[in-house]
Formats: structure tokens, sequence, C-alpha cells
């Protein structure tokens, strides 16, 4: 029955003593003693408690690999050679040059001069090589640089002031305008054509003055003994026969005219035994003169048949 008498005044005792625990606790808390994660009496973090994070690792920048520099590059004139030589990024791309190279000159024309480094990149004119060299094959023909900084410099021989100007012109038009052309070509004194048959020195480039009928192709008979006197040079290469006219006349009259007395020429030194593959008639009117067409004589002397070897 005591037991019983004293139960509730236990339990009133109990409660006394777990409020001045808490108020204890309280206090604790307040002045910062309390616990460190906020946890009490065994029980879990109270929600919306942060736990202090490790600072995060910031990944280095990817490294940046440095710009490759353009390989020199090069077609250069030596004799009826051309030598191609520089630097470019990989075997494919020198495959590729070499190839149009040989189609271009010939396959035993070409000097292959070129080295393979990855850490260089292609020139424009490397890249560009397909149509380069068939650009390149003029008459006179010229040759072509370009330097590791993007230039491009321009070489060989031109026949006039305008001649060398229209190089530099296509070079531009080529590259881009925003490209740095050195225009080195120098002028060529002007090739005279040959006009007597013992004067004939075979040469890569035979200007002669082969005459024909007034406003005609037909050869006349001063021509037709020059002729004979070039045809032995003709059986060993290949040549284009050009045909060219003064300036008197339309454009279109004399681009005509040259033409077809460059084909009657053509056929003039078949019939004396030239392979026909060994010559290609091509009629240019009266471009490139190599005389004043102010003067007679200088309109004689653009008047002329020109023997260019390929």
């Amino acid at each position: 029955m005591k037991d019983l008498l004293d139960a509730p005044r236990y339990s009133r005792t109990t409660w006394i003593v777990a409020a001045l625990l808490l108020v204890v606790l309280a206090v604790l808390w307040l002045s910062g003693r309390g616990p460190a994660d906020g946890a009490c009496c065994g029980s879990e973090a109270a929600t919306g408690a942060t736990a202090p994070m490790a600072p995060a690792l910031t990944p280095p920048p990817p490294m940046q690999s440095a710009a490759k520099t353009p390989g020199p590059f090069a077609v250069r004139l030596d004799g009826d050679k051309r030598v191609v030589e520089g630097t470019v990024t990989d075997a494919q791309t020198r495959q590729r040059i070499m190839q149009a190279a040989a189609a271009a000159y010939g396959e035993t024309n070409v000097v292959d001069r070129i080295a393979v480094d990855a850490t260089a990149a292609s020139s424009a004119c490397a890249t560009k090589a397909d149509t380069l060299f068939a650009a390149l094959k003029t008459d006179p023909p010229i040759g072509i640089a370009c330097d590791t900084r993007g230039g491009v410099t321009l070489s060989g021989q031109a026949t006039s002031d305008a001649d060398r100007a229209s190089r530099e012109r296509w070079a531009h038009d080529f590259f881009g305008a925003d490209a740095t052309i050195t225009n080195a070509i120098t002028i060529a004194a002007a090739l005279q054509p040959v006009t007597r048959p013992e004067d004939v020195r075979c040469a890569a480039r035979m200007p002669a003055a082969v005459t024909f009928r007034t406003a005609s192709s037909r050869i006349d008979a001063k021509g037709r003994a020059l002729l004979d006197a070039i045809v032995p040079c003709l059986r060993n290469g290949r040549f284009e026969i050009a045909g060219y006219t003064d300036n008197i006349g339309t454009a279109d009259d004399n681009l005509a005219l040259s033409r077809a007395r460059a084909e009657s020429v053509r056929a003039y030194v078949m019939l004396k035994g030239v392979d026909a593959d060994r010559v290609v008639a091509a009629g240019y009117g009266a471009e490139h003169p190599i005389g004043d067409n102010g003067t007679p004589a200088g309109r004689a002397s653009n008047r002329r048949i020109e023997f260019v070897k390929k």
C-alpha cells in the first residue's frame, strides 16, 4: 500500500530532474559548449543543420596546344625541271603534292625535296598544290615560295612590265586579297623570232617569224622553209605551238586567226614526220607582245609562232 501511495511523488521528482537537465543543456548550447554536431542524447542531428564540407577541388584547365607554324614550301625553276621543296604536315599531303606536280610537268621533270614534319602545318602553297602547278605553267614559267609567316614570293621572268603585273594580280586572286605578295619577277630581254632557216637553234622556247598569206592561215614558201629547219627540234620532247598576232583588228578576230595559224603549223610539221602526240596547237591573239605594237617593226615581231617545250 505504501508503494502505491509513493508512486506520484517519485514521478514528480523525475520530471523535475528532467526539466533541470533540459535547462542545463540549453544553457550549454547557447554558450557554444553543446554537442558540435548538433546531436542530443544519441539522437541524429537536427533537421536543417549543415555539416561542414571539404572545399571542392578545381580541376586544372585543359592544356591548349600551340598553333602549328606553316612549313616553308617552294617551286623553283631548274632548267626544264621543277624542284618542289619544303615541309608538310603528313605523308598523305606530300603524296598528293607530288602527284599533282607529276601530272602538270611530267614525272621525270619533277625533283622531290619535300620533308614531313607533324609539328608543322602545311602552307598555303602546299594546300593549293592541286591547282597551283597548273597555274604556274606559263610562258615564260615562274617560281613561287610560301614562307613560314604566310608570305608569298614570285620569281622567274616575265616578257614585259604588263606581264609581270599580271602575274602579281593572279597571285592576289589565287591566295586572297589579304595575302602578302612579293613580286621578285624580272623582265626578260625579248627573244626575237628567228627569220632565217640557218639561224634556227633548238631550245626550250623558239619564237619563229613563220609567214602566212595576208589575213590567212595558209603558210607561204618562206614560212615553210623556216619550219623545215625547225622540224628536227620537235622530234625530242613535247611542244606547244603557240600562235600570236599584232593588235591590229578586234581581239576576237586576232584570237581566231592565231589559233588557225597554229593549227596550220601543227599540220605541216606532222606531214614532215613529227608525231601528233608531240605537238599541240594554241592561239593567244595579241597577248604577250614582244615588240612595240606602235611601230611596224614591233608589230612584225609580234606576228609569230612560238614553239615552247612542255
